[in-house]
């Protein structure tokens, strides 16, 4: 396996955990105080879990494109080049 394949099965990974992280918070509205036993940190208010939430569906979206880039490149550099 290549480099190239490696980091794209990398992002790939790290966008599908970002997107069941997203997914996750919308489920359990209060996962974090669940996680530290009551120690969330926002007082309960659930602005700690927006704020992870909303960076997870970023980093899922950056995940997906910079895979998307990278399978693009990979493909592409197994083209023919054209005769002249």
């Amino acid at each position: 396996m290549n480099r190239r394949s490696r980091l794209f099965l990398v992002e790939v990974v790290l966008a599908a955990l970002s997107a069941a992280l997203f997914v996750a918070s919308f489920v359990w509205r209060d996962w974090i105080e669940i996680v530290t036993e009551g120690g969330g940190g926002d007082g309960g208010n659930g602005l700690l879990e927006w704020a992870l939430s909303g960076g997870a569906a970023l980093a899922a979206v950056v995940f997906s494109v910079t895979a998307r880039s990278e399978w693009r490149r990979g493909r592409g550099s197994a083209r023919p080049e054209p005769a002249s």
